[in-house]
């Protein structure tokens, strides 16, 4: 049996059951799929700066490997960290953005990218995709790979992290409903753009949306990835490479 984790590199857990169901439904019934969030990072679902994030996810990842898990995914579409991860365990590490543009690499299709921008509130990441995406095209060298990336843009929620009346798992269903919102309303225009600027295939990289994209999905004629399906996927075919020695790490 295969056994794959999936690190979210926040502090909550309030998003695990969905990251496990759509996970799950992507890989074989026999594999084991587990959903964790980080130790001794905030207690919300905000993702922090990556200085507070990063060594709490390095250790989580090094514990998965001594828990005896095959494959071990980071749930964060900027791939955060992942050489770092990868250099810690001698198990394969995947990241969301580095499974599908190698994917689209080797069958040579384009890729047309959403990304979400939400404005962070202090202490929260300030990482927008407007930078990271063109970073990691280029440190993967997989300019080529995307035919565009266009911004969904977030409305902030009325309930925040730092609200003395409502509880974590409030403020992170605050979140994901906003989140939701903009990936069914303006994401679908963003798509209908991408597919139009001559993309194959729909990657919108928020986690947060994973479940949520059958408008997005009846709004065009090409595929639309879910992100936490894309890594489970990709975390399969890694274990499964590990063991036959070939080991790709995505």
């Amino acid at each position: 049996m295969t056994r794959v984790l999936i690190v979210a590199p926040v502090g909550s857990d309030m998003h695990a059951p969905i990251e496990e169901r759509i996970a799950r439904a992507a890989v074989a019934a026999d594999t084991e799929v587990v959903v964790r969030h980080l130790d001794g990072v905030p207690d919300s679902i905000y993702v922090s700066p990556e200085e507070v994030f990063v060594p709490p996810l390095i250790e989580a990842v090094r514990q998965g490997e001594r828990d005896g898990f095959d494959a071990i995914g980071i749930s964060c579409c900027s791939d955060p960290a992942l050489a770092e991860c990868r250099a810690a365990v001698s198990v394969p590490v995947c990241a969301p953005f580095d499974a599908v543009t190698a994917a689209a690499a080797e069958t040579g299709e384009r890729v047309g990218v959403l990304y979400l921008v939400v404005e962070p509130a202090p202490g929260e990441s300030e990482l927008r995709g407007e930078d990271w995406i063109p970073q990691l095209l280029d440190d993967y060298g997989r300019a080529e790979t995307v035919v565009t990336a266009l911004p969904v843009h977030a409305a902030r929620p009325r309930l925040q992290a730092d609200d003395p009346d409502a509880t974590p798992e409030e403020i992170g269903a605050a979140l994901v409903a906003s989140m939701s919102a903009a990936i069914e309303g303006a994401g679908i225009e963003q798509a209908r753009l991408a597919e139009a600027a001559g993309a194959q295939v729909l990657f919108p990289t928020c986690t947060y949306w994973a479940g949520t994209l059958e408008a997005v999905r009846a709004a065009v004629r090409v595929p639309v990835l879910d992100p936490i399906a894309a890594l489970a996927a990709s975390l399969e075919r890694a274990a499964a490479a590990h063991r036959r020695g070939s080991a790709p790490r995505h």
